[in-house]
């Protein structure tokens, strides 16, 4: 496999991904820009050494986010991890960074934004688009004992924030591609971690946080 310098974006949104390939060969011209569908199609080119990844993240789930790029660094920590995200929400952003990405951009930024972040992981800086940056300071705010979100999993967390916008157990089974039972499960074990007795009071607590992005 050629070192060549490569722009890979990992997509299943094919509209989104397109456009953002033309923009990028236009800022970008010493770099080939290629896009694939999954981290199945992306294996390969993973082991470039002068590779930024363009992870676009359409449904805003911790979970399946945490999961791939933590599958990408097992394959190769020298990749510079970029997200793009659909919301963008202190907890998202801390895990995303935790487990490698080296910028966060939700999909409010401007084009400027975009440029900027590629050049600071092509240089092996980072860079946050002034919201994720918003929602961090906001969270700073909070003492622990009022964050009592961060006690949650990835994938609780992704229940969590299924169970304040109103969804059926069912419906989030479907969302996550687990069984109803599993999703029952988490509940529970949300419930107790974070002390509350209602879906309400979760909405609630939601909207106070900011949590819920543009469906708050």
């Amino acid at each position: 496999m050629s070192n060549k310098k490569c722009i890979l974006i990992i997509s299943g949104h094919l509209m989104m991904a397109e456009l953002l390939t033309a923009f990028l060969e236009q800022q970008f011209e010493d770099f080939t820009v290629i896009r694939v569908s999954s981290i199945c199609d992306a294996r390969l080119m993973l082991h470039q050494t002068d590779l930024i990844l363009i992870l676009i993240d359409k449904l805003g789930q911790v979970g399946s986010l945490i999961s791939t790029l933590n599958e990408i660094k097992e394959i190769s920590h020298l990749t510079k991890c970029l997200v793009l995200s659909e919301v963008a929400n202190a907890y998202l952003v801390a895990q995303a960074l935790r487990a490698g990405a080296c910028c966060f951009l939700s999909k409010m930024c401007s084009s400027g934004e975009i440029v900027k972040a590629v050049e600071a992981a092509i240089h092996g800086g980072q860079h946050l688009s002034p919201d994720a940056k918003q929602v961090l300071v906001q969270d700073f705010s909070h003492t622990q004992n009022e964050k009592l979100h961060d006690a949650l999993s990835p994938r609780e967390f992704d229940v969590f924030i299924m169970i304040a916008q109103g969804m059926s157990l069912k419906t989030i089974s479907g969302n996550l591609s687990i069984a109803s039972s599993t999703v029952a499960v988490h509940k529970h074990n949300i419930m107790k971690k974070i002390g509350f007795k209602s879906s309400a009071l979760i909405a609630r607590y939601c909207i106070e946080h900011r949590l819920l992005g543009d469906a708050g």
